[in-house]
């Protein structure tokens, strides 16, 4: 419904969805990503950076995910008060 509107969708994907998380993590090591942003915040003691890089989904996808052009990896670590996030 939501690719036959013509309208884009997003979808969080973690670890309870092992196939598809599994196949994310190696399709991003296996090509360069498209583009990527990196932030760093300090804010109430924290130092947070976030690093989200756009790749492209291989077109034999399309197979299981109808619709899908692209997918983003979201990476994020940081300190607190001295300790690791």
């Amino acid at each position: 419904m939501i690719v036959e509107s013509g309208n884009d969708y997003l979808i969080q994907v973690k670890g309870n969805q092992d196939k598809l998380l599994t196949l994310i993590k190696q399709e991003a090591l296996a090509q360069k990503p498209t583009d990527s942003h990196e932030s760093r915040h300090k804010n109430r003691g924290r130092l947070e950076h976030r690093r989200v890089q756009l790749y492209k989904a291989p077109p034999h996808w399309q197979q299981t995910y109808v619709g899908i052009a692209c997918f983003l990896v979201l990476r994020r670590w940081g300190l607190r008060k001295r300790q690791n996030l």
